[in-house]
């Protein structure tokens, strides 16, 4: 009986692995295959239980949505929420980047995914649901300059003055990297423009640093103080 016991429970942990990467990697018909005559608590164990996997911890939803497969994500919407949950949170590679709490929802903001987002947000997802840093979605957009999706983030209730618990702002994120059109519509949008980091420096500073000389034009058209920051510069 026992050995039954043990059986049972790696053929339910294989399940789960082939449901994760199905979701992974886009296979939607497999996907749905594996589900569908499932009952709704063994739906909600596969769905919404993490895998590790390669340093992540992750649901199939924000595995799906981590690497666009959109098809995926639609169908787990569409056919399976309930039980799948939007706000489920993980922890996902960016680049060198490990990104403890992101949703589903912040995955697809950052991985620059805009028809994923439009999904999840049409279904409900909280577009300032923010990660153990306190990274939002909307931060994760302005950091890849993916205006298109800064603007439907904004457009839905995105907060644009929400920064991290480094008090770096969405402004300041886009300054430091460049994207002159996102600095701009967040300057447009009323973020302000002298708030300042804990290190004590603003956006103007991270613009300059980083020698986007358009970024500086931009701010100071905006009015931004040359203030000095704890370093005096």
């Amino acid at each position: 009986m026992e050995d039954k016991i043990l059986v049972e429970e790696v053929c339910i942990l294989t399940l789960r692995e082939r449901v994760f990467f199905a979701a992974r990697d886009g296979l939607s018909l497999t996907l749905y295959a594996l589900l569908y005559e499932k009952n709704t608590d063994e739906i909600d164990d596969l769905l919404n239980r993490d895998i590790c996997w390669e340093g992540i911890k992750c649901t199939p939803l924000i595995a799906a949505a981590r690497h666009g497969r959109e098809a995926a994500v639609r169908m787990l919407l569409e056919k399976f929420r309930p039980p799948v949950r939007l706000e489920t949170e993980g922890t996902v590679k960016f680049d060198e980047y490990v990104i403890e709490g992101a949703t589903a929802l912040w995955c697809a903001a950052g991985a620059g995914h805009l028809g994923i987002v439009k999904r999840l947000v049409r279904a409900g997802a909280n577009v300032n649901h923010a990660t153990k840093t306190l990274s939002t979605p909307l931060r994760a957009a302005c950091f890849d300059g993916r205006l298109d999706i800064v603007k439907y983030l904004v457009r839905h209730g995105a907060d644009i003055h929400k920064a991290n618990k480094y008090n770096n702002t969405c402004l300041m994120i886009a300054a430091y990297k460049g994207h002159l059109d996102v600095v701009q519509f967040l300057l447009d949008s009323g973020a302000k423009v002298d708030e300042r980091a804990l290190c004590g420096a603003t956006a103007l500073h991270f613009a300059s640093e980083c020698g986007h000389a358009a970024v500086v034009c931009a701010l100071i058209d905006h009015n931004a103080k040359i203030l000095t920051n704890e370093n005096g510069k």
